[in-house]
Protein backbone atom coordinates (compact mmCIF):
# COMPACT_ATOMS: atom_id res chain seq x y z
CA UNK A 1 0.00 0.00 0.00
CA UNK A 2 1.27 3.46 -0.99
CA UNK A 3 0.94 6.28 0.53
CA UNK A 4 0.97 9.85 -0.69
CA UNK A 5 1.08 13.01 1.60
CA UNK A 6 0.07 16.39 -0.25
CA UNK A 7 1.30 19.73 0.64
CA UNK A 8 0.86 22.90 -1.18
CA UNK A 9 1.87 26.55 -0.20
CA UNK A 10 -1.36 28.79 -0.91
CA UNK A 11 0.38 32.65 -0.69
CA UNK A 12 1.80 33.71 2.40
CA UNK A 13 1.27 32.69 6.30
CA UNK A 14 -2.29 33.58 7.33
CA UNK A 15 -4.14 30.91 7.88
CA UNK A 16 -7.29 29.59 5.40
CA UNK A 17 -10.72 30.96 6.10
CA UNK A 18 -12.51 29.44 3.20
CA UNK A 19 -12.84 26.37 0.07
CA UNK A 20 -15.71 26.69 -2.71
CA UNK A 21 -15.91 24.66 -6.00
CA UNK A 22 -15.01 22.96 -7.87
CA UNK A 23 -15.66 25.58 -10.50
CA UNK A 24 -14.66 24.36 -14.08
CA UNK A 25 -12.76 21.74 -11.96
CA UNK A 26 -10.53 24.32 -10.25
CA UNK A 27 -10.96 24.02 -6.51
CA UNK A 28 -11.10 28.06 -4.50
CA UNK A 29 -9.10 28.96 -1.73
CA UNK A 30 -9.85 32.04 0.42
CA UNK A 31 -8.19 33.67 3.04
CA UNK A 32 -9.23 36.62 4.94
CA UNK A 33 -7.31 39.01 2.30
CA UNK A 34 -6.48 37.41 -0.97
CA UNK A 35 -8.16 34.38 -3.22
CA UNK A 36 -6.68 31.53 -4.92
CA UNK A 37 -7.38 28.87 -7.30
CA UNK A 38 -6.19 25.55 -7.29
CA UNK A 39 -5.84 23.99 -10.71
CA UNK A 40 -5.61 20.29 -11.46
CA UNK A 41 -2.45 19.53 -12.92
CA UNK A 42 -2.64 15.79 -13.98
CA UNK A 43 0.66 15.05 -11.95
CA UNK A 44 1.15 12.81 -9.39
CA UNK A 45 3.30 13.98 -7.27
CA UNK A 46 2.03 17.22 -7.60
CA UNK A 47 -1.93 17.19 -8.50
CA UNK A 48 -2.42 20.89 -7.83
CA UNK A 49 -0.76 24.60 -9.13
CA UNK A 50 -2.23 27.59 -6.94
CA UNK A 51 -2.58 30.55 -8.88
CA UNK A 52 -3.55 34.12 -6.99
CA UNK A 53 -6.99 35.32 -8.08
CA UNK A 54 -6.91 38.08 -5.95
CA UNK A 55 -3.79 40.15 -3.61
CA UNK A 56 -6.20 41.86 -2.06
CA UNK A 57 -10.38 40.25 -1.69
CA UNK A 58 -10.63 37.21 0.50
CA UNK A 59 -13.46 35.79 2.21
CA UNK A 60 -13.74 36.25 6.81
CA UNK A 61 -15.07 32.75 7.52
CA UNK A 62 -16.25 29.88 5.61
CA UNK A 63 -20.16 30.90 6.43
CA UNK A 64 -19.29 34.27 4.29
CA UNK A 65 -19.21 31.66 1.10
CA UNK A 66 -22.24 30.49 -0.49
CA UNK A 67 -22.33 28.50 -3.97
CA UNK A 68 -23.80 30.32 -6.58
CA UNK A 69 -24.25 27.81 -9.34
CA UNK A 70 -21.03 25.44 -10.44
CA UNK A 71 -19.85 28.32 -12.75
CA UNK A 72 -19.71 31.09 -9.63
CA UNK A 73 -19.68 31.38 -5.99
CA UNK A 74 -20.50 34.83 -3.59
CA UNK A 75 -18.03 35.43 -1.22
CA UNK A 76 -18.18 38.31 1.63
CA UNK A 77 -15.07 39.89 3.60
CA UNK A 78 -16.15 42.41 6.76
CA UNK A 79 -18.18 44.90 4.53
CA UNK A 80 -18.95 43.81 0.85
CA UNK A 81 -20.40 40.75 -0.82
CA UNK A 82 -18.29 39.94 -4.18
CA UNK A 83 -19.51 37.62 -6.43
CA UNK A 84 -16.50 35.02 -8.34
CA UNK A 85 -17.26 33.39 -11.88
CA UNK A 86 -14.65 30.75 -12.38
CA UNK A 87 -13.83 32.96 -15.64
CA UNK A 88 -13.16 36.80 -13.72
CA UNK A 89 -12.04 37.63 -11.06
CA UNK A 90 -13.81 39.21 -7.94
CA UNK A 91 -16.66 41.88 -8.50
CA UNK A 92 -18.65 43.51 -5.92
CA UNK A 93 -22.46 43.18 -6.12
CA UNK A 94 -23.37 44.72 -3.06
CA UNK A 95 -23.34 48.08 -4.39
CA UNK A 96 -26.77 49.07 -3.60
CA UNK A 97 -26.28 48.05 0.18
CA UNK A 98 -22.44 48.70 0.78
CA UNK A 99 -23.02 51.52 2.97
CA UNK A 100 -25.12 49.27 5.15
CA UNK A 101 -23.26 46.34 5.43
CA UNK A 102 -19.72 48.90 6.15
CA UNK A 103 -21.70 50.04 9.06
CA UNK A 104 -22.83 46.28 10.29
CA UNK A 105 -19.74 45.37 9.73
CA UNK A 106 -19.72 41.57 8.58
CA UNK A 107 -17.67 39.09 11.21
CA UNK A 108 -17.43 35.33 12.27
CA UNK A 109 -20.85 35.00 13.35
CA UNK A 110 -22.63 36.70 10.14
CA UNK A 111 -23.85 34.24 7.41
CA UNK A 112 -24.35 34.31 3.60
CA UNK A 113 -26.22 31.73 2.13
CA UNK A 114 -28.28 31.38 -1.60
CA UNK A 115 -31.56 29.54 -2.37
CA UNK A 116 -31.09 28.16 -6.14
CA UNK A 117 -35.03 27.49 -6.47
CA UNK A 118 -35.49 31.68 -6.02
CA UNK A 119 -32.51 33.08 -7.28
CA UNK A 120 -32.10 34.56 -4.26
CA UNK A 121 -28.45 35.36 -2.28
CA UNK A 122 -29.56 36.26 1.82
CA UNK A 123 -26.79 37.89 4.02
CA UNK A 124 -27.34 37.87 7.35
CA UNK A 125 -25.29 40.48 9.47
CA UNK A 126 -24.10 39.62 13.27
CA UNK A 127 -26.69 38.56 15.46
CA UNK A 128 -29.20 40.46 14.16
CA UNK A 129 -32.96 39.74 13.45
CA UNK A 130 -33.17 41.34 9.46
CA UNK A 131 -30.97 41.05 6.63
CA UNK A 132 -30.60 41.96 2.94
CA UNK A 133 -31.23 39.62 -0.12
CA UNK A 134 -30.05 39.83 -3.60
CA UNK A 135 -32.71 38.78 -6.22
CA UNK A 136 -30.06 37.84 -8.96
CA UNK A 137 -33.21 36.38 -10.68
CA UNK A 138 -35.29 40.11 -11.20
CA UNK A 139 -32.38 42.17 -12.28
CA UNK A 140 -29.93 41.87 -9.28
CA UNK A 141 -32.28 43.69 -6.81
CA UNK A 142 -31.54 44.11 -3.06
CA UNK A 143 -34.30 43.86 -0.46
CA UNK A 144 -34.38 42.96 3.27
CA UNK A 145 -35.73 39.97 5.00
CA UNK A 146 -36.15 39.07 8.76
CA UNK A 147 -34.93 36.38 10.25
CA UNK A 148 -36.22 35.18 14.27
CA UNK A 149 -34.07 32.01 14.19
CA UNK A 150 -31.25 30.05 14.74
CA UNK A 151 -28.55 28.51 13.01
CA UNK A 152 -27.43 24.91 13.80
CA UNK A 153 -24.50 23.36 12.28
CA UNK A 154 -24.70 19.40 12.15
CA UNK A 155 -21.85 17.42 10.45
CA UNK A 156 -21.33 20.19 7.63
CA UNK A 157 -24.95 20.99 7.15
CA UNK A 158 -26.16 25.04 7.90
CA UNK A 159 -29.57 24.38 9.51
CA UNK A 160 -31.74 27.99 9.64
CA UNK A 161 -35.02 27.91 11.24
CA UNK A 162 -37.68 30.03 13.04
CA UNK A 163 -37.58 30.53 16.73
CA UNK A 164 -39.65 27.76 17.08
CA UNK A 165 -36.74 25.52 15.24
CA UNK A 166 -40.48 24.24 13.19
CA UNK A 167 -41.01 26.80 9.79
CA UNK A 168 -38.48 25.83 7.17
CA UNK A 169 -39.82 27.53 3.94
CA UNK A 170 -36.21 27.57 1.75
CA UNK A 171 -33.98 24.91 0.43
CA UNK A 172 -30.54 26.24 -0.91
CA UNK A 173 -27.07 25.18 -1.01
CA UNK A 174 -23.94 26.15 0.99
CA UNK A 175 -20.00 26.56 -0.72
CA UNK A 176 -19.78 22.98 0.55
CA UNK A 177 -22.62 21.79 -1.23
CA UNK A 178 -24.37 20.43 1.65
CA UNK A 179 -27.88 21.36 2.11
CA UNK A 180 -29.53 24.16 3.32
CA UNK A 181 -32.38 24.94 5.00
CA UNK A 182 -33.74 28.80 5.52
CA UNK A 183 -36.30 30.32 7.11
CA UNK A 184 -37.54 33.87 5.62
CA UNK A 185 -40.04 35.94 5.26
CA UNK A 186 -38.42 38.21 2.14
CA UNK A 187 -39.60 41.78 1.31
CA UNK A 188 -38.97 44.48 -1.15
CA UNK A 189 -39.74 42.74 -4.51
Amino acid sequence: SLTRDYHLDIGDARPVTGLAGPLYGDVYVFKQRSTWKMIPTGDVTTPYRAVIVSETLGALVQRLIAAISDTAVAFADSNTVYGLAAQNGPEPISGGIHRTLKYANLTTSAWLAYNQEDQKLFVMPDSQSSGYVFAMGEGGRWGTFTFAGAVIMNRGVMVLSDANLQRLSFVGKTAANASLILSSGASGF
